[in-house]
């Protein structure tokens, strides 16, 4: 299994810098060939694949013990499992710095280094969303390194 975290919204919806859209992770999901899981909260778009909704710390800790690999945005994932096992999983980055955020044991993909933003360490509420991420495509053949 394959967890997911994206914090995934439909387009035309408030979209958050750090996050492709839902219709991105939609086209990722069946090109990964493996069972995948999303973790979500609130009013996050429910994407095509098992859904864990709302879950408690210690569920999170759980699914990434029982998870091959996990794939998610600059989030609390990342960090999360580099505290506990540092299993090796897909980051995918937009306008934050995987040299700043990111863990080594990670395959971080930054598409668009140049479009980083400038100040690091502000609030990220008002950043402009921009469709700066790596395709579906990309994320795949990162995949296919971890085997």
């Amino acid at each position: 299994m394959i967890l997911i975290h994206c914090w995934a919204r439909t387009r035309g919806s408030e979209l958050n810098a750090k996050c492709p859209t839902a219709e991105w992770w939609n086209e990722l999901i069946p090109l990964l060939n493996k069972p995948v899981k999303q973790i979500l909260w609130g009013n996050e778009t429910k994407l095509n694949c098992q859904h864990v909704e709302n879950p408690k710390l210690e569920e999170i800790e759980k699914l990434l013990d029982e998870c091959e690999t996990f794939i998610c945005i600059d989030s609390f994932l990342q960090h999360l499992n580099h505290g506990r096992n540092k299993k090796k999983g897909i980051v995918v980055w937009s306008k934050s710095d995987p040299k700043i955020f990111g863990w080594p044991e990670n395959i971080n993909i930054l598409k668009y280094p140049e479009k980083l933003r400038s100040d690091q360490f502000l609030w990220w509420a008002n950043e402009k969303w921009e469709n700066i991420f790596p395709t579906s495509q990309e994320v795949v053949e990162a995949y296919k390194t971890l085997n």
